[in-house]
């Protein structure tokens, strides 16, 4: 099964804070399950990168690898409900 996993890779954001509980534990956890994972960063916002380009850049993630189940950890609305119906209808 094909899963990407949108979240944080660091607590917080914060590379000082050391990497999150999902990055640390899901990741390793559902590949050695046998499934083929890829991770989505909902917390980078360099390059004054906002919500609007970081939904879009989700949904162009999603058209790319078609995944079967997307797990996602959000701390805030990072991914918009309109986002969340758009990838329901497209796949």
């Amino acid at each position: 099964m094909n899963i990407l996993c949108a979240f944080s890779k660091f607590n917080y954001g914060d590379p000082s804070r050391g990497e999150s509980h999902e990055f640390v534990h899901f990741i390793p956890g559902l590949g050695k399950l046998g499934h083929s994972v890829d991770h989505f960063e909902l917390r980078d916002r360099s390059g004054g990168r906002g919500f609007a380009d970081l939904n879009r850049t989700l949904l162009k993630r999603v058209e790319h690898m078609k995944p079967d189940l997307i797990f996602a950890a959000q701390t805030h609305y990072e991914i918009w409900s309109d986002t969340w119906q758009l990838i329901r209808d497209g796949t």
